[in-house]
């Protein structure tokens, strides 16, 4: 599929989601963070000679402990496997050096950050899970003239293994073929039960805050959203800038269908923010009575009176 016009992000409303559309910024996700336990989290096969392994191996130990020798670690391990019977060594040592290469190469998988975006923003789940049950937010991103230099699409079928072979040949041969598929398996597989988000994502050489890669063009507010926030979010940044649009999602009247309606900006600046009604009619009008109440006796000169309780 070819990338769409635009992509979304499905947000709890927050003071870090405010800091982000002040500043510009986005927050990549780490993959442990993850909802879904698989999710960048691949399995492997084993398909490489010893020889091969352990000169993977060395490259990923050498690249996490580069003070360290790599020979050092080998000779540890195969000295662990000696501890089974003869015929049984081998193979222990072979399970030990695959799992410290996966266990590396996991680890380089944890360092990124991910923005993970959506290719619509009217899907009900996508707000019932990741905008705080429709009270949330979902920010439009434009696509044109995006910096994001690994844009892709999550794909949804397919295996979730990665071949050691492939690993070696993008690690020992930088292999640009090789590097393109283990890469793609570690971070752009998911089970199929997840297709409903049809998902894009960006990646990061780290985790945390960084410049937003595309631009901010909507902002839609959820049918739950406080107007409070929506009130906020309008009069702080429609003068900022000047293209951004907001919506209310609002429920169909007949369907399980969500509809987006264009928020009235100079309504917002108008009725968004009132004082005190209190203050502003307590001092004109008299204290009001219901039908029934008596009056309480205004107090003598130097009597304290009935205690005034506020409403």
């Amino acid at each position: 599929m070819s990338l769409p016009s635009h992509l979304y992000k499905y947000r709890r409303f927050s003071q870090n989601v405010l800091q982000e559309l002040c500043d510009g910024s986005i927050y990549f996700a780490s993959p442990a963070s993850f909802n879904d336990p698989l999710d960048t989290n691949p399995s492997f096969v084993n398909d490489l000679s010893e020889h091969v392994k352990q000169d993977l191996f060395s490259s990923f130990y050498r690249e996490w402990h580069p003070s360290r020798d790599p020979d050092v670690r080998l000779a540890e391990m195969r000295y662990l496997s000696s501890e089974h019977e003869e015929e049984l060594r081998e193979a222990a040592f072979d399970r030990m050096l695959c799992r410290e290469i996966e266990d590396l190469f996991l680890k380089e998988l944890r360092a990124v950050g991910i923005i993970s975006l959506a290719e619509k923003w009217n899907c009900p789940l996508m707000w019932s899970h990741y905008a705080d049950q429709h009270a949330g937010l979902c920010l439009e991103f434009s696509t044109k003239d995006h910096v994001a230099k690994n844009l892709g699409q999550v794909r949804y079928e397919g295996s979730r293994s990665i071949r050691l072979s492939d690993l070696a040949d993008w690690k020992l041969n930088h292999n640009k073929i090789a590097r393109k598929i283990v890469l793609e398996t570690a971070f752009l597989s998911k089970a199929p039960a997840w297709s409903y988000e049809r998902e894009w994502r960006t990646i990061s050489r780290s985790s945390g805050l960084h410049a937003a890669p595309l631009e901010l063009t909507s902002i839609y507010f959820g049918a739950r959203c406080p107007p409070a926030v929506q009130t906020m979010l309008v009069k702080t940044l429609h003068s900022a800038f000047q293209k951004l649009s907001f919506y209310d999602i609002r429920f169909d009247l007949k369907t399980f269908d969500l509809q987006r309606f264009e928020v009235d900006i100079d309504e917002v600046i108008q009725t968004g923010i009132r004082a005190s009604a209190a203050l502003i009619f307590g001092r004109q009008m008299s204290p009001y009575l219901p039908p029934g109440a008596i009056a309480l006796p205004e107090p003598h000169e130097g009597e304290e009176g009935e205690p005034y309780f506020q409403g």
